[in-house]
């Protein structure tokens, strides 16, 4: 039996890196501090940011006796974790096509240790410096610049982080492995409303998002449905002599948080929790900025979902933006 580890998400640990700046609005951190934040995220539970990137391992010259005991151990990984996908493409050039995230494989390895196909697994993946670094907690990476800091993601601009889809394909896997092995992170900027209806198709889904605890005055935007304006009167008062304006409601909202936000500092809570309890009063309509993993055929049900006269007139604006940026990188939406 011959494994190895094909592919790997070029500089993983970077990839994960952005994604917890991203998240936490750490940008002005040392490399230093920077490995610290990431040690101690994982320390506190909060793993979604390590639930991107992807890994890809092949089996072949695999015998009869040692082909079910293959086959008993991937359903038993899947029993574990059910975002570790496998397949058997009789036009493959391998008998097993194996891919999954670094969460998953820890998720794993926490339950199967024991397991041959594991420790074979294993012994690939720690040949990797950017993958060991997620096992092996002594392990030490130098800092370095990160590749995935320049990028001018913006509302109807998502930024295509990763995609395997042009290295996998040269490696030889087939149309229908490259659908199922092929991961895209994505990083969009989008109003909580469609965000929301993201995640009601999650089957796969790695989702990592910028706190809301981060939102002021400052950087209060958000997005103006399809049929309304900034300037559109949407009630008066006093007699007519007040009119209120859609643009108005925010402003209120906009600032209705920071008072929430004083209110609950002046009491003596924590500036972390004072955010928090500000951010319940924050409107679908704000923007958001979170970044996605998903496997290509989940991609394109999705966009078959979206992409449609049926959907919403954002959500179908959104999807669009997607499929751009999809065959802007290659991949074939």
């Amino acid at each position: 039996m011959e494994t190895r580890l094909v592919y790997s998400t070029p500089d993983y640990h970077k990839l994960v890196e952005y994604i917890a700046l991203r998240c936490y609005d750490d940008f002005g951190k040392s490399k230093v501090e920077i490995h610290k934040l990431m040690r101690d995220i994982m320390k506190k539970k909060h793993k979604n940011i390590i639930g991107h990137g992807n890994i890809v391992f092949t089996i072949a010259s695999v015998d009869r006796d040692n082909y079910h005991d293959i086959l008993d151990s991937l359903v038993s990984f899947k029993e574990y974790n059910n975002n570790i996908r496998w397949s058997r493409d009789p036009q493959s050039n391998w008998d097993f096509v194996i891919s999954l995230n670094i969460l998953s494989f820890i998720d794993i390895s926490l339950s199967c240790n024991e397991n041959k196909l594991l420790q074979h697994l294993t012994e690939k993946l720690l040949i990797v410096p950017s993958l060991e670094w997620f096992v092996e907690n002594t392990y030490q990476i130098e800092g370095s610049d990160n590749p995935y800091l320049q990028n001018d993601t913006d509302h109807l601009q998502p930024t295509v982080l990763s995609s395997d889809y042009i290295a996998l394909k040269e490696l030889g896997l087939t149309d229908y492995e490259l659908e199922m092995h092929t991961t895209v992170t994505v990083e969009i900027v989008s109003d909580r409303a469609m965000l929301l209806q993201d995640a009601c198709h999650s089957d796969m889904l790695g989702r990592s998002e910028i706190s809301q605890r981060n939102v002021s005055m400052s950087d209060f935007k958000y997005s103006v449905p399809i049929g309304l304006s900034n300037t559109d009167v949407i009630y008066s008062e006093a007699d007519g002599l007040i009119q209120v304006t859609y643009g108005d409601i925010m402003h209120t909202i906009a600032l209705s948080y920071d008072k929430v936000m004083a209110f609950s500092e002046s009491r003596g809570d924590s500036k972390l929790r004072a955010k928090e309890l500000a951010s319940s009063i924050l409107p679908n309509a704000i923007y958001s900025r979170y970044i996605e993993t998903r496997p290509l055929k989940q991609w394109k049900h999705l966009f078959k979902l979206n992409d449609d006269v049926h959907t919403l007139n954002e959500k179908q604006k959104n999807t669009q933006a997607l499929l751009t940026a999809f065959r802007r990188v290659g991949v074939p939406v």
